[in-house]
């Protein structure tokens, strides 16, 4: 009498799984290396950072996620590939088949593909957001033997240590307001995505402020001036007004 316990993974879905986990987890290598940090600053050159604020809590618990994520995801998909079982029709039940019985291998592992995929969409997704929550800025000015280098901007994330970050011209950068006067978006020229920048208990030049002074410190280095009273849009570059 076959039961829950009379079946075993093929080695044709065997390799199935572990092509598609393969895969995957490429993909996740090759996105997590593109928001890599890939400059670091001197610390003596490195001037008072222009911003700086404490990261988020679920950024600084990353990794407790990740390893939830991790249990989560094995454990749905060892018992949706053990235990996912349904009742003996009436012809196993006439060949004496009284257990429920394994569901077929498709079904099974359509829905273990289910589960890896979204554990590792949650993992890229967490780690793809703490790349991206603004930790400190600094504005590098050119130094004394190239007078006429263009300023840049040094961003440091959430997961940068020490002095790793990404330098961008300053002029290629841009910033808007956020979902909510407690954060601003940046963004640079060239550049995929965006960084989150929130005010909460933000410094600026050393000095802890309150989010309407921060944003205005912002919008005072950027060179911009609030648009009209009907539309809030930011204009970058050199001081404009909308008119």
């Amino acid at each position: 009498m076959k039961g829950a316990q009379g079946y075993r993974r093929s080695p044709a879905v065997t390799l199935l799984l572990r092509s598609s986990m393969n895969s995957a987890f490429s993909r996740l290598r090759s996105l997590l290396l593109r928001f890599r940090s890939s400059h670091t600053i001197n610390a003596n050159e490195l001037p008072q950072p222009f911003y700086e604020a404490p990261a988020p809590w679920w950024s600084r618990a990353t990794w407790v996620f990740i390893a939830a994520d991790l249990i989560t995801t094995s454990s749905m998909s060892e018992l949706t590939w053990r235990r996912w079982t349904r009742p003996a029709d009436a012809t196993e039940k006439a060949q004496g088949v009284t257990d429920p019985v394994l569901r077929p291998v498709w079904e099974r592992a359509g829905l273990v593909v289910g589960h890896v995929t979204f554990g590792i969409g949650f993992a890229v997704a967490l780690f793809v957001g703490r790349s991206r929550v603004v930790r400190r800025l600094y504005l590098l000015n050119p130094p004394p033997t190239s007078p006429k280098a263009p300023q840049q901007l040094f961003i440091q994330g959430a997961h940068n240590r020490d002095t790793r970050g990404v330098v961008a011209p300053f002029k290629s950068t841009r910033i808007s307001p956020g979902r909510d006067d407690s954060e601003v978006v940046l963004r640079v020229d060239g550049m995929r995505g965006h960084w989150w920048v929130g005010l909460t208990r933000a410094k600026i030049d050393g000095h802890e402020m309150g989010k309407a002074p921060a944003r205005e410190a912002f919008l005072r280095v950027w060179g911009i001036r609030k648009g009209s009273p009907v539309s809030s849009a930011w204009v970058g570059g050199p001081v404009v007004h909308n008119l």
